[in-house]
């Protein structure tokens, strides 16, 4: 069962990449701050144009978001370590701010899951097979 799952949560964060790379392939954003995502080839996927649209959606909603409080959580980590340095920061600020932190990312790692099973719903079970070809387990997608 953990094998499984293992594999399934790997395959899941490929098709969150799909769908930054879908996102960031329009040639329509910028290339969100954040993210470090590689090149998929969606020509195999053979995407119907409704399921273009939802891909496009998806990439607005969660992966936005899940970039966005990645992206706070780290102005914040910044800030923290700043003021440790500085020492101008007293044990129950430092304590708050990681709180902060920390709670930043689990939101992040929330909506990025999010977005992979909203994307995993888009694609047929032959889309995502084909995804996951090009994607060796535990490597960068190709």
């Amino acid at each position: 069962m953990n094998r499984s799952l293992t594999s399934w949560l790997l395959g899941g964060a490929l098709c969150a990449s799909l769908g930054w790379n879908w996102r960031l392939a329009r040639a329509d954003a910028p290339a969100p701050a954040a993210a470090a995502c590689t090149t998929l080839d969606a020509a195999p996927l053979a995407l119907a144009p409704e399921q273009e649209r939802a891909l496009d959606a998806l990439c607005q909603e969660s992966c936005r978001s899940a970039d966005r409080l990645a992206t706070r959580a780290d102005e914040r980590e910044r800030e923290l370590l700043g003021a440790l340095a500085s020492g101008a920061l007293d044990e129950a600020g430092a304590e708050a701010r990681v709180a902060e932190v920390a709670e930043l990312r689990r939101a992040s790692l929330a909506a990025c899951v999010e977005g992979i099973l909203a994307v995993r719903a888009v694609l047929t079970p032959e889309q995502v097979g084909r995804l996951l070809q090009q994607c060796p387990p535990g490597g960068e997608c190709r």
